[in-house]
């Protein structure tokens, strides 16, 4: 009976340390994670205020502290992107593919890069995969057009974008590109309507070249009151062009 006794009593300590441990080790890896999600929130600041080497730096140390976590490979990818580097982002992107979550975004950012680097065929592929898994992805669809308008083919182009602005109305150049083609086309009434949706959505941006060069293709349209409504909203940079 001493004996059994013993054996018990050895039995609950080892189940308390085993617990113990485990506790140890749950709480070592929620710090390690409200770490992460810290320099996470870090690096996707430094992205919105264009501190692109900084977010790079922070996206990589989320990695260190979780390598797992390979959702920040695809935002690093974005700032090497607006750094004007497709082929690191190409590298991070491919990274990107892990996350499942991420996979649409790293696939259309793949896209990007490589129409940026020139290679349309690569570029297509990666925009259609985006497509075949996100019917409704805006900036696959936008892509797209970027891709054929490069290529010339306007009217696949015009498909592509009416698609992408169906889904994200406020992409400022994708509207300016629409009345570009429109335009091309000599229908100018519906031309005007995407040149003074372009303008306003540059002005919002605080693009003023994107802005009075939307203005100026406006202008040779017949549609004098969206002329006169996108003059107004643009006179600060009227008068700054003018005293030039």
């Amino acid at each position: 009976m001493k004996k059994s006794g013993v054996s018990i009593i050895a039995f609950i300590a080892l189940a308390v340390a085993g617990n113990c441990s485990a506790e140890s080790v749950s709480v070592e890896q929620s710090a390690e994670r409200k770490q992460g999600r810290e320099w996470f929130d870090k690096g996707q600041q430094a992205i919105a205020f264009g501190k692109y080497d900084e977010a790079i730096m922070c996206f990589e140390k989320v990695l260190s502290i979780n390598p797992g976590f390979t959702d920040a490979h695809r935002f690093i990818g974005d700032a090497y992107m607006n750094k004007g580097l497709p082929d690191s982002a190409i590298e991070s992107y491919k990274k990107a593919l892990d996350s499942k979550a991420q996979i649409v975004p790293a696939l259309v950012g793949l896209g990007n890069a490589y129409f940026q680097t020139g290679m349309y065929a690569e570029a297509q592929s990666f925009y259609e995969r985006a497509l075949t898994m996100q019917p409704d992805s805006a900036f696959a669809r936008i892509g797209l057009g970027e891709l054929y308008y490069k290529k010339g083919v306007s009217g696949r182009a015009l498909s592509e974008y009416q698609k992408g602005l169906a889904l994200e109305p406020d992409h400022a150049a994708t509207q300016f590109k629409v009345g570009l083609i429109l335009q091309g086309k000599g229908e100018t009434d519906k031309a005007a309507i995407h040149f003074y949706m372009a303008g306003l959505l540059f002005i919002k941006q605080g693009d003023r070249n994107g802005a009075m060069e939307a203005y100026e293709h406006l202008k040779g349209t017949k549609d004098e009151r969206l002329k006169q409504q996108l003059h107004d909203a643009l006179q600060p940079s009227i008068k700054q062009r003018d005293q030039h």
